[in-house]
């Protein structure tokens, strides 16, 4: 399962690794969550990630986390030392007073100068991205075995990702539409031949209750099947079309998934394995991703296959990044340079929140839980921090080991990811890399069963079913034209089935 030697490596100078090196400034809770998943939580693995390097972000968000507690310790001992020389008589009650609230006001200030200069001078500025993601800040918690850890886990070193929870393709997003397909493997009927000599077609041994005779179908494996595939839509949509045409973002790999056990983590076990079909189980996926709008959105899909007797199955998977939060793009509308205007403006506001938090003190009846993106099933939303406590440690449970769970939950990308997208056209556009993709795909998938002389009148009929699923024009029957609704497509030996996206 080797790396394709043309795909792209981790984008560092995309957009979307700018906007969240942004982000880490512009919304304190997302720079939390960003060092304890990566940083505190350094036990579990780094989720892939896709179209942005998520060294830089972790880099800045440390850098923010600095900023705060430098602020929290020279306040801390500046109060301390205000009132003890208040308390020796150096100075009145009142003068102290005014000492603490001018050292929180200046230390504030300080620190949002600090973070408006790494927004205008490092991150809004294009020509100087490339400097502000590589030659990024440096603090004592940044150190190399951290980078080594996550610059090797968000490429998936060895194409093998760890996971936790329930669903594999953590980092991609959110799962918009599926499919699965079994076709089954009989040999192509032998086409009759006209015989010369007796001026008929000889039917070969076929009769009605044998039916014709089949060629023999050569074997292949999983892994033949999927190089193939993977061959073709690399030559079909990177190598051969003309430049206008070529999808130059494209990344096509073999990865191979398992949930990550408790304990040190070790190689995933082979999918050939006889462990399949086991907790431990890993299986091996062609990952095809699309990164569009400057990496801000992209489009993953994983195909699997699995034989088993004389049928071959076959999975699709489609998942949605969203482009990125919309409050993230405030960078883009900040000032161009970091003046003296902005400098005073930044110095009233700084003392008018002082005043408004003083006052709020008194008005507001309580706080509520930071609201944080968690991952349910497989659908990202926000739902609010868990306060703390666990289930009842009453019973026998208290005598089993602590179980940890090491694999990847989350990325940096999903936390950041849109409600919503914000631009019609980047809908459209995750719906058309899906089809060009998935077209090519059933297309190479036909030709491999062709070439190894398998009777593709079932596979014929299970491709039709899938292209006229789901986001086809359909008609309903009373003469009006709609839309059919996204779902997780099951297409078998019978009939097709849809059913709603299944919510964990």
């Amino acid at each position: 399962m080797d790396r394709d030697p043309a795909a792209p490596a981790i984008d560092a100078a995309s957009k979307a690794t700018r906007l969240l090196c942004a982000g880490v400034y512009l919304d304190g809770q997302f720079a939390d969550a960003v060092v304890t998943e990566l940083v505190t939580n350094r036990h579990r693995t780094v989720a892939p990630s896709y179209g942005y390097d998520a060294i830089p972000v972790v880099a800045h968000a440390l850098a923010v986390r600095m900023l705060r507690n430098q602020r929290n310790v020279v306040n801390t001992l500046g109060v301390v030392a205000f009132f003890a020389m208040a308390g020796f008589g150096w100075i009145g009650p009142l003068s102290a007073w005014m000492l603490v609230l001018w050292l929180l006001w200046a230390t504030t200030f300080l620190r949002q100068l600090a973070m408006l200069d790494a927004l205008v001078n490092r991150l809004k500025r294009p020509q100087r991205l490339d400097a502000a993601v590589r030659v990024y800040p440096h603090t004592a918690e940044l150190v190399p075995a951290l980078v080594d850890k996550i610059s090797d886990e968000q490429s998936a070193a060895g194409n093998s990702v760890h996971y936790a929870g329930y669903y594999p393709f953590v980092g991609a997003g959110v799962r918009v539409s599926s499919w699965t397909a079994a076709v089954l493997l009989d040999g192509a009927p032998i086409q009759k031949v006209f015989d010369d000599e007796s001026g008929v077609w000889d039917a070969r041994d076929e009769t009605p209750a044998r039916g014709p005779k089949r060629e023999e179908v050569t074997p292949f494996t999983v892994e033949d099947l999927a190089e193939h595939v993977r061959g073709q839509l690399t030559r079909q949509l990177r190598e051969n079309p003309s430049p206008d045409e070529r999808i130059k973002q494209l990344t096509i790999e073999r990865r191979l998934y398992g949930k990550a056990r408790p304990g040190r983590l070790t190689a995933l076990p082979s999918p050939d394995g006889a462990s399949t079909e086991t907790y431990a189980a890993s299986r091996s996926y062609l990952c095809i991703r699309v990164g569009s709008w400057d990496q801000e959105l992209v489009t993953s899909m994983f195909v699997g296959f699995d034989i088993k007797g004389d049928t071959l199955y076959s999975e699709f998977h489609v998942h949605v990044l969203p482009p990125v939060t919309a409050a993230f793009h405030a960078i883009d509308r900040l000032p161009a340079r970091l003046d003296g205007a902005l400098i005073g403006k930044v110095a009233a506001d700084v003392f008018k929140d002082g005043v408004g938090a003083v006052f709020g003190v008194f008005t507001k009846t309580g706080r509520g839980r930071v609201r944080q993106r968690v991952r349910e099933g497989n659908v990202l939303k926000f739902a609010l921090a868990p306060t703390g406590g666990g289930g009842d440690d009453d019973g026998l449970t208290r005598y089993a080991a602590r179980a940890v769970d090491r694999g990847a939950l989350l990325s940096i990308r999903e936390m950041a990811a849109s409600e919503e997208y914000h631009h019609y056209f980047q809908e459209a556009d995750a719906d058309k890399y899906t089809k060009i993709v998935e077209r090519r795909l059933l297309d190479a998938i036909r030709g491999f069963l062709k070439e190894h002389h398998v009777d593709l009148q079932d596979y014929d009929a299970r491709q039709t079913n899938i292209l006229n699923r789901y986001g086809d024009i359909v008609n309903s029957g009373d003469g009006n034209v709609s839309v059919a609704n996204r779902g997780v497509q099951s297409v078998g030996h019978g009939s097709s089935a849809q059913s709603g996206e299944k919510s964990k």
